[in-house]
């Protein structure tokens, strides 16, 4: 009997332990995902514009068509992991606005979440909660998000894979790189990270261990697999590997050719990878987090080198040294690729940046030995972070890419700078302009021509406009769109 109550009474507080801590979990993450749900929701309803307006007719083609559709309107297409996604919604929700926004809305709080147990298992609670909302209000993420763009996706699928690395969850960490891989070609540079640490710091020990072993080598080549069948599908369709808007010299001998060629010959040092890392390093005051990043990683040294002894390497550590791999893989791959320089290929990044500013924070913090001197920082830089939101003020930036104004929004001039129409899709004024392009619209649908000097910009891609406005059964005569003297039809 006494060892019947002795079992209850461990199993009692094991179900505690657990209650309590997932009650921690939805508390600690309650607050960064109210703030991304509050500045997401302004989203809904808006008509898909500029890339986002692209991706909803691919999907919206694949819903329709299939691939026959997808492959007969396109010249080349990204691997359909964001055209299933969409297939899912638009078959439950119908055919609409608020459906397709609703992709960005789901995924984002999954990222989110996946996020704060992240950094949580490599740093701590405060720590965590603060990188969380860094994320949750950021400006790239959600104006990428709110069509949810596959650079925007593949975000999610990369803090996701990185976790489950982490976590030593094979089955579902094979599921976050497949994603990665199928929602976008450089998402399986996240498989190759993960795969080079982990095979030339734990060979030995990993391949001992032989189910483990096989386990692991599994998780990482199925992506690899999946790789081949897309490549061997768009063969048996006449189809090439991504291929539009190559401005390279290679362009003709497809983007594969192109990128190794680049790595080869250090021809990604080009002026497009200049201005990616423009992006990456400055836009928007993305130097101040730079800024901090640095002053850790000095601190960090200087602690290193004190300290000589041998310590073993850690899952972490490893997980941190992937994240790196990833990081400059992505910057030497992905962002010297000869095509427009938009904002949102730098979003994969983003991420891993945030969670060095929040490592670099706690470095700091103790390094000086003031209690909670991290509490110090958060004002300001929440503060930067809300101008960023809602304002393009950033001297740096200003100076660099000088500014226009578009549609009522004064906006850094990214698309002077090779970011085509695309480079106003960096903050929430992007969604003002957006929301300012659907009212119009839809009054134009109900009393006539739109009457606006910003015709241009209303209907930047008459082609896949039109078939957007047909896609969401709205009326309007785009033939002759606008009362606008000078408008080029």
């Amino acid at each position: 009997m006494k060892h019947l109550i002795l079992r209850y009474t461990m199993l009692k507080n094991h179900v505690n332990q657990i209650f309590t801590k997932k009650i921690k979990i939805n508390i600690n993450t309650l607050f960064p995902l109210c703030i991304f749900s509050s500045l997401y929701s302004s989203s809904f309803g808006l008509i898909p514009y500029l890339d986002g307006g692209i991706d909803f007719v691919k999907s919206f083609d694949f819903f329709s068509g299939g691939f026959k559709k997808l492959f007969q309107n396109w010249v080349s297409v990204h691997p359909p992991g964001k055209e299933f996604i969409s297939l899912l919604l638009f078959s439950t929700l119908g055919i609409n606005k608020f459906s397709y926004s609703l992709i960005g809305l789901v995924f984002g709080i999954i990222g989110i979440i996946l996020f704060h147990q992240f950094v949580l298992k490599l740093s701590d609670k405060k720590i965590a909660n603060f990188a969380s909302i860094l994320l949750a209000a950021n400006p790239l993420f959600i104006s990428v998000g709110i069509f949810s763009l596959t650079d925007y996706l593949l975000a999610i699928f990369v803090i996701g894979s990185f976790y489950f690395y982490l976590e030593r969850k094979w089955f579902l960490m094979t599921i976050f790189l497949s994603f990665a891989f199928l929602t976008k070609e450089t998402g399986i540079l996240c498989s190759i990270s993960i795969g080079l640490v982990e095979l030339t710091l734990n060979n030995k020990k990993l391949i001992k261990k032989r189910v483990l072993f096989l386990k692991f080598l599994a998780s990482i080549l199925f992506p690899f697999l999946l790789f081949l069948i897309w490549y061997l599908f768009l063969k048996l369709h006449s189809k090439p590997f991504w291929t539009d808007w190559n401005f390279s010299e290679t362009s003709s001998k497809g983007s594969l050719y192109t990128i190794i060629h680049n790595i080869l010959s250090f021809s990604f040092l080009n002026k497009y990878a200049y201005q990616n890392w423009l992006h990456l390093f400055f836009l928007n005051f993305n130097w101040v987090y730079w800024l901090l990043i640095i002053v850790g990683l000095l601190i960090f040294i200087r602690k290193t080198l004190k300290n000589k002894r041998y310590t073993k390497i850690t899952k972490s550590e490893k997980t941190k040294l992937s994240i790196t791999l990833f990081f400059l893989f992505y910057n030497v791959i992905a962002l010297s690729y000869q095509t427009f320089t938009i904002p949102r290929y730098i979003l994969p990044c983003v991420p891993i940046l945030i969670l060095w500013v929040s490592s670099s924070i706690k470095t700091i913090t103790k390094f000086l030995k003031i209690k909670n001197f991290y509490l110090y920082l958060i004002v300001p830089i929440f503060s930067i972070n809300a101008v960023s939101l809602f304002f393009s003020l950033d001297p740096i930036s200003s100076r660099v890419w000088g500014k226009e104004k578009i549609y009522g929004e004064e906006i850094y001039s990214l698309r002077k700078h090779l970011a085509g129409n695309d480079g106003i899709t960096y903050n929430l004024q992007y969604v003002t302009i957006t929301r300012r392009r659907t009212k119009d619209i839809l009054n134009s649908a109900k009393s006539g021509n739109i009457i606006s000097s910003d015709c241009s910009w209303i209907f930047p891609d008459p082609r896949n406009d039109k078939r957007i406005l047909q896609a969401l059964k709205i009326n309007i005569d785009i033939e002759k769109p606008c009362f606008n003297i000078g408008y080029l039809r």
